[in-house]
């Protein structure tokens, strides 16, 4: 086998006592050959001689450069090597040297495959710094991002407190090209996560593509690429969990992808994954308006400008299906008149999401709150009986939702999070369908 070498590695030289077990190893694994008894028998005693000076070898490149051979003559069929399980006690705290220190690429894959099977507290910085090092291959990227993917436990903390935060530092477009390469499949559904998770991931890795500091990159053959993996990431979703069309976060991460993509290669693709996504939300808002009537309408027309900003063909497109789905025109119609039971209901809420934050604003006010508080008590209590509660809680930070939420100031920039300011109300339905009755006061964070 020709092992590729990021430096020059000729074969190695050999003293007056001979080449170390290391170096004999290796240069019986650039000629494997499994089937040969001899070949065999050379190898073997190789492993064996550096599995057992591993447990007492003072020198951590060396030590680490051990673990590599013997995966690696493992992978090759050495069955010595098979037969030992080093025990990297030595690592069980502090982090053995980095991947850069060897210089065979396959001695590197190999170390690496044997480490992720630490579970660690050193794993996911130590990745980070491989994922970070330019003298590694991009061919290591996708190991990298499994073993970190393993040290969490869920794919929306990974998304955003590792994946996402890799791709916005990578320091070339070649290197971000090989993170998001990974993104499709990585981060496919497996049905365990909800809508939410699946849209606020992918925001996440769309602010990571498309941030502040990579507006110069926008033209870029591999900002190009990025987009079109994302694309991929964005349609692999939906085809596996359609509810994702209808979360705020997603509908305006998309809009932030197309708006970065406009201007690019990737802008026919962008245009037209926005078509299919706009024709799939109207079939999903037509199945939403049939089941529920009215109270669909009142509750997505809200959502309406942020779909109209994301699909860029979003008129054309609704213009064209309302022709054979009536219902779906009531979105851009005003709300009708109820009957007088669910009129009453309304203006009942409607009263409640006058008078919470009304009571709230006054209660803050007093010396002391807590002589109001069973008052207060019972208006929550009330309310409730009708299924009434607050809608998010103040000076939470939370991903934007223009049908929960009411920005103080409206720069005309997108917003994907943001600080509450005044809780919102809402109400939960006995069918389960909710309605959002004051939407919460927000600032751009």
């Amino acid at each position: 086998m020709n092992s590729e070498a990021l430096e020059p590695n000729d074969v190695p030289s050999q003293d007056a006592t001979g080449p170390s077990p290391t170096d004999r190893l290796r240069a019986l694994l650039d000629m494997p050959s499994p089937k040969d008894d001899a070949w065999q028998s050379d190898a073997g005693r190789a492993v064996a001689t550096l599995a057992v000076g591993f447990l007492n070898e003072p020198d951590d490149c060396m030590a680490l450069r051990s673990v590599a051979l013997l995966g690696l003559a493992s992978s090759l069929g050495v069955k010595e090597a098979r037969k030992r399980a080093l025990k990297l006690t030595r690592w069980a705290e502090v982090a053995p040297p980095p991947l850069a220190a060897l210089a065979q690429r396959d001695e590197q894959q190999a170390a690496m495959t044997t480490l992720a099977r630490l579970s660690v507290v050193w794993s996911r910085p130590y990745i980070e710094q491989c994922l970070r090092d330019r003298s590694l291959p991009d061919n290591l990227v996708p190991d990298l991002l499994r073993w970190a993917l393993s040290t969490f436990a869920d794919r929306l903390s990974y998304i955003r407190e590792f994946y996402a935060p890799q791709v916005a530092a990578a320091q070339t477009l070649e290197r971000t090209e090989a993170l998001l390469r990974e993104a499709p499949k990585l981060l496919k559904p497996t049905g365990a996560e909800s809508a939410r998770a699946l849209a606020e991931g992918t925001a996440a890795m769309v602010d990571a593509l498309v941030g502040p500091d990579r507006g110069a990159e926008c033209a870029d053959k591999g900002f190009a690429a990025g987009v079109s993996t994302l694309l991929h990431l964005v349609q692999g979703q939906v085809a596996a969990a359609p509810a994702v069309l209808m979360q705020p976060s997603f509908v305006v991460a998309f809009g932030r992808l197309a708006g970065a993509a406009s201007d690019g290669s990737a802008s026919k693709q962008v245009a037209a994954v926005a078509n299919t996504l706009a024709l799939a939300t109207m079939s999903l808002l037509a199945a939403e308006l049939e089941r529920y009537g009215s109270q669909a309408a009142t509750h997505w027309r809200a959502m309406v400008p942020a779909w109209r900003a994301a699909y860029v063909n979003w008129d054309a497109c609704y213009s064209s299906v309302a022709k054979h789905t009536p219902g779906l025109a009531t979105l851009d119609a005003e709300p009708a008149d109820a009957n007088h039971a669910e009129r009453d209901l309304y203006e009942t809420e409607a009263a409640f999401a006058r008078l919470l934050p009304a009571w709230s604003a006054f209660v803050a006010e007093l010396p002391d709150a807590s002589r109001a508080a069973s008052l207060t008590t019972m208006l929550e209590q009330s309310a409730a009986t009708l299924g009434i509660a607050p809608l998010g809680e103040t000076g939470a930070v939370v991903s934007y939702d223009p049908l929960s939420h009411h920005l103080t100031a409206d720069d005309g920039r997108v917003v994907s999070e943001v600080r509450i300011l005044r809780a919102g109300v809402q109400v939960r339905r006995p069918d389960g369908s909710v309605r959002v009755l004051l939407a919460a006061l927000v600032e751009a964070v």
